[in-house]
């Protein structure tokens, strides 16, 4: 994600571009103070319309110990491999180490793809 110009609630506001050219954004919910990720930028200002959030309020996305939900089912599950970290982890990893991530990654039962688009969508 890369910070926007624009602020979301008095907070700072993220934006990316995903796989297929969709963006999302991901914001501070101006109720709960949650961090919050929707791909309806229209839906922000409500504090409506999303996918992923943070479990409890916090200042930044990336504050350490912070635990993200995800929606599924019609109810928020919790998702303890869903993280939001400053940078790039995959950026500044050799090739092994990224190997043996993708390794962890499977035998968690998580692809490449999935664990991308984890990244892709709360990461600050």
């Amino acid at each position: 994600y890369e910070l926007s110009a624009e602020p979301a609630h008095g907070y700072p506001r993220y934006s990316k571009r995903a796989t297929g050219g969709a963006t999302h954004w991901l914001y501070r919910s101006s109720g709960s103070g949650k961090w919050s990720v929707t791909n309806d930028e229209s839906k922000i200002a409500k504090s409506k319309g999303t996918c992923i959030r943070s479990a409890r309020a916090a200042a930044l996305p990336a504050e350490a110990g912070l635990a993200w939900q995800h929606y599924q089912g019609g109810a928020w599950q919790d998702d303890p491999k869903m993280t939001c970290t400053e940078g790039d982890p995959w950026q500044d990893s050799d090739q092994d180490d990224m190997i043996e991530q993708i390794k962890r990654q499977a035998k968690d039962g998580v692809t490449r793809e999935e664990g991308q688009d984890g990244r892709n969508l709360c990461q600050a």
